[in-house]
């Protein structure tokens, strides 16, 4: 086996290792139980959405007497889905508002 070989079977390996860890780093997609669609109109754009829930975590963050934060009432829900069942305002209606997208805004340096 040449040198050439060997670093080309060492990148290999390497780039297989590589995707391994990042699958294992992707969380397994969440298998409903008892699913209810949520919809809501982003109040910049206009644009339809609808999120799909699960209704116990929905009922859990929509009784008052709770006051749990969606986040643990509902994991499996990305930022953007958060962000339209508490405010009504997509990443694209964000970045219209702000100039930026939501994760360029919360890592701005100049509001530290």
């Amino acid at each position: 086996m040449t040198d050439t070989q060997l670093a080309q079977r060492i990148q290999e390996a390497s780039r297989i290792k590589q995707a391994q860890e990042e699958a294992k780093l992707q969380p397994a997609p969440h298998i409903f139980q008892e699913p209810i669609e949520i919809t809501r109109f982003c109040i910049v754009t206009g644009k339809k959405h609808t999120i799909t829930v699960e209704k116990s975590g929905w009922d859990e963050y929509r009784n008052g007497a709770s006051l749990k934060p969606l986040s643990d009432c509902l994991p499996m829900l990305t930022e953007e889905q958060m962000s339209l069942l508490i405010s009504s305002i997509s990443d694209i209606g964000f970045e219209q508002m702000f100039g930026q997208a939501p994760d360029e805004y919360n890592n701005d340096e100049a509001f530290d």
